[in-house]
């Protein structure tokens, strides 16, 4: 059994991956970190959950960001003079319209990652909860939707909605998903009325969602995990 405030580590699909979890024959969850994070920012997770019998994958992002920022690391890059832009035009962050460069090809990386996992630890790709948190959070969104083989579940934490018509379309064509997404009311990094419209949309699809909103800004409080360990225990064993 691996520990979970020292996991190991594997490759797998040319990431860096960190593994914690029971045994052999465990379901997987795929955790995906944050934009600016380390590789390891998730890993905490594991430990704080309470006894699932799952194992957790955290890989780190392919992209290392630059000084200042010392072992940050990204999916893909933002560009924040046309976020500050459109914060002084329209006064708020909306990014339902944007598909952001690179996140395509992070989505094929993460489905080969999931193919890998699987058949390192016998598992298949629809016995796998896919998750994650902010831009982590859209990634497991955006490989869930257009996977070939859906995931279990999906764990959006603190997210935000991306390209709506495309995400809507393949929600639709997905059908029900057991969704789980959290999100802060005083977020000032990803609004909280863009993840209502994720939720609604998510919803309206045919997806099953379970919404935890809470009083905080974006991080994942205690006031998270008890629910999401309940949507693991019934969407993942």
């Amino acid at each position: 059994m691996n520990n979970t405030t020292n996991p190991s580590r594997q490759p797998l699909a040319g990431l860096s991956v960190a593994i914690s979890g029971a045994s052999a024959d465990a379901p997987l969850c795929i955790l995906l970190h944050g934009y600016g994070a380390p590789g390891d920012d998730l890993v905490g997770l594991a430990g704080a959950f309470s006894p699932t019998g799952i194992r957790f994958l955290f890989p780190s992002a392919p992209l290392t960001l630059p000084p200042p920022m010392y072992g940050a690391r990204a999916w893909w890059h933002i560009d924040w003079a046309a976020r500050e832009r459109q914060m002084i035009e329209q006064g708020e962050l909306d990014l339902s319209d944007e598909t952001p460069d690179g996140m395509v090809q992070a989505r094929e990386q993460v489905s080969r990652l999931i193919g890998e996992a699987c058949a390192a630890y016998g598992s298949t790709p629809d016995k796998v909860v896919l998750g994650g948190f902010s831009q982590g959070a859209m990634l497991a969104c955006e490989t869930a939707l257009f996977a070939e083989v859906p995931p279990r579940a999906l764990v959006l934490m603190s997210p935000t909605l991306l390209c709506h018509e495309r995400w809507r379309q393949a929600a639709e064509a997905r059908g029900n998903l057991p969704v789980f997404i959290s999100h802060g009311r005083a977020d000032p990094v990803l609004p909280f009325p863009q993840s209502e419209r994720l939720k609604d949309m998510l919803g309206g699809a045919g997806s099953t969602v379970e919404w935890v909103p809470f009083s905080g800004a974006h991080e994942i409080p205690p006031a998270v995990l008890g629910p999401l360990t309940g949507f693991l225990a019934r969407n993942a064993l």
